[in-house]
């Protein structure tokens, strides 16, 4: 199991709120200096789009579904 400073947690692979039985639903925002990440989830597992940023351009979109990565699109860094 691992516990993130946001309160997630991951348990086998699926993505728990702290305190909560349910498989999260929604989007996590985490951030780490100028990098933030946006990630949807669907019943505990990647599904939709994540989006990396640096500096608040997008660097990177990553389409999931079921946790699986299906495509990644990365653009330069003014965000094209």
């Amino acid at each position: 199991m691992e516990i993130f400073n946001d309160g997630m947690i991951v348990k086998d692979g699926i993505v728990y709120e702290a305190g909560k039985d349910t498989p999260f639903t929604g989007v996590r925002v985490a951030k780490l200096g100028d990098s933030m990440a946006e990630v949807t989830y669907k019943d505990g597992k990647k599904n939709g789009e994540t989006k990396l940023y640096i500096d608040g351009k997008i660097l990177q979109k990553i389409i999931f579904s079921d946790n699986k990565k299906k495509l990644s699109i990365k653009y330069d860094k003014n965000g094209n």
